[in-house]
């Protein structure tokens, strides 16, 4: 079920020990109903902009599975390997644009999001840096106007749902920036390793500075 309506019914199904949660998922008399049954559930943290918040988790997680060493180990070599691919985008690096769809409306996302920060390590400008955006805020055509993106990366969903690629490039703003005229549009295969934190984040940064060099020539 949506996180946030979580059916206690199927989940003791399951049978699980442990149920790991997200800080918005619910509702609390199902958590606890659940932590009735004799499930542990644990409560992870919002992950944020900083690989240290996924570091938290990990180490949260091997403490409830009982292999907080392995966690730890895990964890540390995670960092380390994000240490050696990241970089630190010059202060007139190229502007990059994040964009997600959220309901009927696309988002850019704001520097509290990992997305930006991966952009930043793979040596761009977050349009959300040259915005002084901190969160997430609905893009306008104003938005993409004054950023003036070289790249704009999104999700496969976000381009579905607002027609396809032809059809995100011809939305207002995008299609008057330098992205847009030069149909610089990265549609990231997994929706979700381009937003947060995963173990393969430091192979994803590689992955994606690949993909810009290659975009801008």
């Amino acid at each position: 079920g949506f996180f946030r309506a979580l059916p206690a019914e199927g989940i003791l199904a399951a049978a699980p020990d442990v149920l790991f949660v997200s800080p918005d998922a619910g509702p609390p008399e199902v958590l606890e109903s659940l932590e009735a049954a004799g499930v542990v559930v644990v409560r992870l943290p919002a992950m944020t902009a900083e690989i240290e918040s996924f570091e938290a988790i990990i180490d949260m997680i091997g403490v409830a599975v009982g292999a907080p060493d392995h966690a730890a180990d895990l964890a540390d070599a995670l960092v380390a390997a994000y240490g050696e691919v990241a970089m630190t985008a010059a202060d007139d690096a190229p502007i990059v644009l994040y964009a997600v769809a959220r309901g009927q409306n696309v988002m850019l996302t704001g520097l509290d999001s990992p997305s930006n920060t991966f952009i930043e390590a793979v040596g761009f400008t977050p349009a959300a840096e040259a915005l002084g955006l901190d969160t997430a805020a609905p893009l306008t055509p104003e938005a993409i106007v004054v950023a003036d993106p070289v790249v704009i990366i999104t999700t496969h969903s976000s381009a579905a749902q607002a027609g396809g690629e032809a059809a995100f490039l011809a939305l207002p703003g995008v299609a008057e920036s330098t992205a847009g005229i030069n149909a610089a549009l990265v549609v990231w295969d997994d929706d979700a390793e381009i937003q947060q934190w995963t173990p393969r984040t430091p192979t994803m940064l590689l992955e994606l500075r690949a993909v810009l060099d290659e975009l801008l020539g």
